[in-house]
Parts: C-alpha cells; structure tokens; sequence
C-alpha cells in the first residue's frame, strides 16, 4: 500500500489486462493513476489469450465486411454504432501495439500475418505465434512501469465502491481495497474510477479463465446501483484440452483457422451438418453442436484431426500449444485430441455508453466486464483484444472531465480502517464456491432450461443463505459472495430471456419475444 492510510488519486483503475492498462497509459497522460490488481499485474485473461486481434488491414477486406461479420455472430443483438466504431479502430490498435514492440507473426513478404479464425469472411487475425495476449500483457506493463504518474497495486481486491452524494447525486468516488498480502482494509479515493477486472469464468466447473476471474467489477458496479446488461450470454469456447484430473488448456480457434478439423469419436467430421463454415463457424454455434454430439452419443468429449497438416508448420505457428500436448502425451501426428466446450468469455456486464461511461456518474468499465452492445448475444473470434485497447482509451480520455471534480468526502475519513483477519471460513467458502460452479455448469451452462433454471435458482438461494455467515473478510468469502452474487443475476436473465439467440440456447423456446436487452439495476 501507499505510505498514507488514505490514498488518493485522479483515476483509479480495477484490472490489468489490456483494457486497464490500456485506460493508465492514457489517464496518465492527464492525472495521477493507480492501478489494482488483484493477484500479481500478469494474471489475467490478456495474458492466456492465444489468437490474436480482428483487424482489417488487407485491401481485399474492408471495415463493413468486419461489422458484417460481428453482427452476424452476436445474431444481430448487437450495437451497431459501437462495432463500426471498432472496426475502424482496431487497425490503429495494431500499429500502437507495433510501436510498443509486440512481436507479431509476418509473411514471406515481411507484411504481417493475417490468419483465419471461426466467423470471420476473410483473413484478418493479427496475432504473434500462440502466446499473443503474453506479448501484449508484456509490452504493456513495460510501457506502465517507465510511466512515472502510475502506481501499481498488486494483490489488491476492491471490495467495495465508493459513493459521494455531497453535490446532491450519488456518484462513484472510489474504492474500499483489501490488500491480500498485509491482510488489511483501507480507502482509495479517485475522481474518476475506470472498472477494466474481466469476466466471470470461475462461476463454472469447466473454465479457460485463470482463478482470478470472478466477475468483481461486475458485481461492485451492481451494488453501487449501475446496471447491468446481457448477463445472459456467456460465450462457451469449443475446445479446451479434454484432460481429466489436469488444469484446463484452450486450444486456440486459429488451430482450425489452419486446418484442423472437428471430428467425432471415429474420426468423422460433422460440423458442415450444422453450419456451412463447419468446425470455423462462430463459437455459439460449434459449443452447441457439440453438445448436441456429445449427448447423442453419450461421450464426455469429441476431437481435433490435426492427422492430415504438416506438424512441421503446425509445430512453428503454434509452438505452446504443440508443447502442452507432448507434455499431455498427445502426438497429433497419429493420434485425434480430445477436446471438449469450457466457460470463456462474458458478453454482458456493466451497461455502458461509447465511452464507457456506466449509469454510475464517475464510473466506468472497459474490456470483457463492460456491456457496450458490441459481441452481441455472441462474440466474434478476436474482436475482445481490440475492444479492450479501444474501449480502455476511450474510457480513461472521457473520465477525464472527472479530474478537478475531488470527491468531498476526502476530508471527511482519514484513518486507515483496521486489519481484517483471516479465519477458517476460507475452506468453507472454497467447498461452497465448487458446489455453486457445478450446478452453473449442469444448469446454466451451454443448454439451458426453464425447469433447470428454476432448480438452479432454488439451490443457488441456498448457498446464499449458507455463506451469509461467512462475515470475514478474506479473498476466498470475498470471492464467493460476488459469485452468488452473479450467479443469481444471472440465472434471473436468462429466465427472463424467453427464446434461445447466441449464448443463450433454451430447450424450452417459447418463440416468445423478450426485451430487446435484459437490463438489471440494485
């Protein structure tokens, strides 16, 4: 923590990934920045994103084609405005990140790489070999720590958001903070507060996620009275390693940008029999074939035909993933690979405008907890990376209005607030958290129904009422009751959500037409 018992700062950020540190490099321009990380800065979804970035820089492809495409995988749900508006930045995107040294792939012709990923109608994925979002996390925080009017706060979890009503309306002022690692509460005040914490892939068993990702921003908004948008439309990615008993491993959708095949238990492809891009058609569309497959045939994965590639070219472009899998004993030359559908990617969160101003005056959110209306009912394949260094600009630019605005409540607190210990209740919370991912994974995961929803929503009522109890503050209660939390937001959207679109697929569609987005406020 800072020296003093009260920090304050123009801009305080809540999240490492691309967005927030895309939003401090641009804040610091105009004020004094902190950033929060909950665990160490690099542990975050940006640095195990393995794709790349969706950007148009082939004169055979255009922006329009870009928009075209992102509608048609969110199934027409989305906001317009805010994808054109990322069509035309995303390529500006590309060249900041050049300039900070990210190494991304090039041609024979020394031009960048632009590969094919599921959804997409043209070759328009930038990335750097299998480990894009570890050279962008890299380059980024590099670019942070010579930025001088930048704090990083490490193993520190906002907990609760600050509100200041002096000036005749509430509006966000900040954040009450636990730092992990000294196990004591204090207050960070801001002028402006920039959410950037990602999604919320720890409310299920199966998640491509790190431990981190427990949808904190989402909830702190929620409880501060901002709304929340499109809860409903959680993004399953179809293949993660299918590897019983060992930590998940996502298998990038450009392994079947080049070439591979989805195929069933004997080697037999059958994703053409659900849509005309096959194993490349948009994630929503692939989880769910999948698990349409799976439960026909009673198995509890399908596979990758990588057989028919050069191992040579597979091995040089994707040089982790070809590791993990000889780690895991997998020889794609002779040998099919398990797959199976995983928890990845939030396409709802905290209602925003283009600026990523939330209905919270003083609040903001960019990245995978934000709900501009960009992804739709459904993301397209490398359109988050873009959106978070787009989104995080243009958050920390607009927020900057905030700065001579100095909440009034400053010189109202001014001791540190008392250490709060640890107590056992951790193991507990831990067991709670494990039975609550299990019922969202069987109940609101990738098919869903009313009468599963209902069970779920019953079940869930009651580790509410169990960890209720828990009245401690450690990461481990902290992180349960903001799950719960989410949880129940969530299963409440999609029973309001009457008729299956994108990642939301019903069994029970009623053909019924529900609002155009399911808005939740406290």
């Amino acid at each position: 923590m800072p020296d003093e018992a009260m920090a304050q700062y123009d801009c305080l950020i809540i999240g490492s990934g691309v967005a927030g540190l895309s939003a401090a490099l641009q804040a610091a321009r105009w004020g004094k920045v902190a950033v929060l990380c909950k665990a160490d800065a690099a542990t975050t979804n940006t640095n195990l994103a393995q794709g790349g970035l969706a950007a148009v820089l082939s004169p055979d492809d255009s922006p329009a084609r870009h928009v075209a495409d992102t509608l048609a995988a969110g199934s027409w749900h989305n906001n317009k405005a805010v994808v054109k508006l990322l069509a035309q930045e995303a390529p500006h995107c590309i060249a900041e990140l050049l300039r900070l040294g990210v190494p991304f792939d090039r041609d024979e012709q020394g031009e960048l790489a632009l590969g094919l990923e599921g959804g997409h109608s043209h070759n328009r994925i930038v990335h750097a070999r299998d480990q894009t979002g570890f050279y962008i996390q890299q380059k980024l925080l590099e670019a942070v720590s010579q930025t001088s009017n930048i704090t990083l706060l490490e193993h520190h979890m906002a907990v609760e958001l600050l509100l200041d009503s002096a000036a005749g309306y509430s509006r966000c002022a900040g954040a009450r903070v636990l730092d992990s690692k000294n196990n004591r509460l204090t207050s960070i005040w801001s002028c402006a507060t920039i959410l950037a914490s990602g999604g919320a892939g720890q409310l299920y068993r199966h998640t491509t996620n790190p431990a981190v990702a427990t949808g904190d921003g989402i909830a702190l908004a929620y409880h501060a009275g901002a709304a929340l948008e499109d809860l409903e439309f959680v993004q399953f990615h179809p293949t993660t390693l299918y590897d019983p008993g060992n930590p998940a491993f996502l298998i990038s959708e450009a392994v079947r940008g080049f070439g591979a095949e989805l195929v069933l238990p004997g080697g037999k492809p059958f994703m053409q029999l659900y849509h005309r891009q096959g194993s490349l058609a948009p994630r929503d569309v692939v989880s769910q074939a999948m698990h349409a497959e799976m439960q026909h045939l009673e198995v509890p994965c399908l596979f990758l035909d990588l057989r028919h590639l050069s191992y040579s070219k597979f091995a040089n472009k994707f040089p982790t993933i070809a590791q993990k899998l000889q780690e895991r004993g997998i020889d794609v030359r002779s040998e099919l690979v398990p797959v199976v559908p995983a928890a990845h990617y939030m396409c709802g969160g905290v209602k925003t405008d283009l600026n990523g101003l939330s209905t919270l005056p003083g609040l903001y959110a960019c990245g995978e907890c934000d709900c501009t209306g960009l992804h739709g009912a459904n993301r397209l394949a490398s359109n988050s990376l873009p959106e978070g260094w787009v989104m995080g600009r243009r958050a920390a630019d607009h927020a900057e209005v905030w700065k001579h605005d100095i909440p009034t409540i400053l010189s109202a607190s001014a001791e540190e607030e008392p250490a709060m210990q640890q107590v056992s209740t951790s193991t507990a919370a831990l067991l709670l958290k494990q039975q609550l991912q299990e019922l969202m994974w069987q109940y609101v995961g990738i098919v869903r129904s009313r009468e599963g929803l209902l069970t779920c929503q019953e079940q869930v009522g009651t580790l509410c009422g169990q960890a209720a109890y828990f009245t401690t503050y450690s990461t481990e209660v902290l992180e349960l009751k903001i799950l719960l939390t989410l949880s129940t937001l969530l299963i409440e959207a999609c029973l309001q959500r009457k008729e299956s679109i994108g990642g939301h697929y019903i069994k029970d569609d009623l053909l019924a037409v529900s609002p155009v987005s399911i808005v939740m406020a406290n």
